[in-house]
């Protein structure tokens, strides 16, 4: 079986398990899965730092990762206070740890697995709960938003492996990501604008949702979560050549680390939920 094969192969298995999650609307069921997918996305990138000789408090991150989102789920309204209080935490681990040899870096870097991870991320779970913000509760018009974030960042994925595969001839960054190219980044958007619309155009009857669009908006909105899934591909190719890791890790057959399925979904959230916040 070629690699493109295992590829799309384990790319459906965990879309079709995300979409079981969300259209269960378990709340519980959704953070618990939620919050396993970020704690092993964090121990990669870890690993990732780790390869250059730096010690991330990789244990104490992931607890403070867990601790945050679970915060987050149940007491949406303070989780900037929390984010603040974790930070400090890890500076104050470090300070008494002897065995850290470059605490400077380590605390750099700790901060920044911390931040670039369950930070980021958590913006799905605001998202989720952004109708009705009660403690350990995900609504339904929360996981239709959550599934539209997701699925438009993939839909991206999609169009520029479709487009730029065939097309690409413009190398967008060629000392990052060297199958990257012009024409895929703008068969990605399109495909985005595209998705975007459909999907508000099938839940425009629907009077639970919370964001009824205008099909402007939907294409615009569709683009800006493009943008945001290319350049969180972008970034986390960085940090692996920085790293020189071919991938993030090998949990997953044919797509190298779960961190290598999410890289794109790092910064949609938050680009999403912003826009919620600009809203009448």
């Amino acid at each position: 079986m070629s690699p493109v094969v295992r590829r799309v192969i384990t790319g459906v298995v965990l879309s079709l398990f995300w979409f079981v999650v969300i259209i269960s609307q378990q709340s519980w069921l959704a953070f618990g899965a939620f919050a396993l997918a970020i704690l092993i996305c964090h121990f990669e990138f870890a690993k990732m730092i780790e390869a250059r000789g730096i010690d991330t408090c990789r244990k104490s991150g992931a607890v403070a990762a867990f601790v945050y989102l679970l915060n987050c789920f149940a007491f949406p309204d303070n989780s900037y206070l929390a984010a603040a209080l974790i930070i400090f935490l890890l500076f104050v681990r470090l300070l008494f740890d002897p065995k850290v040899e470059k605490p400077l870096e380590s605390a750099a870097f700790a901060v920044l697995s911390f931040i670039y991870i369950p930070f980021m991320l958590s913006f799905f779970l605001r998202i989720a709960q952004t109708c009705d913000p009660q403690p350990f509760t995900v609504c339904k018009e929360g996981f239709i938003l959550v599934l539209y974030v997701v699925m438009v960042t993939k839909a991206t994925d999609v169009g520029g492996y479709a487009i730029g595969i065939p097309f690409g001839k413009h190398k967008m960054f060629p000392r990052i990501s060297p199958n990257k190219s012009w024409e895929g980044l703008i068969g990605g958007l399109l495909f985005s604008a595209l998705f975007s619309l459909v999907f508000f155009w099938f839940v425009r009857p629907d009077p639970s949702v919370v964001v009824p669009l205008h099909y402007v908006a939907a294409a615009g909105m569709g683009v800006l979560i493009g943008l945001g899934g290319v350049l969180g591909d972008l970034i986390e190719s960085m940090f692996k050549r920085s790293a020189e890791m071919k991938d993030s890790g090998g949990i997953f057959q044919g797509i190298g680390g779960l961190l290598d399925t999410f890289d794109s979904l790092i910064f949609t959230p938050v680009l999403f939920y912003l826009f919620l916040q600009f809203l009448p």
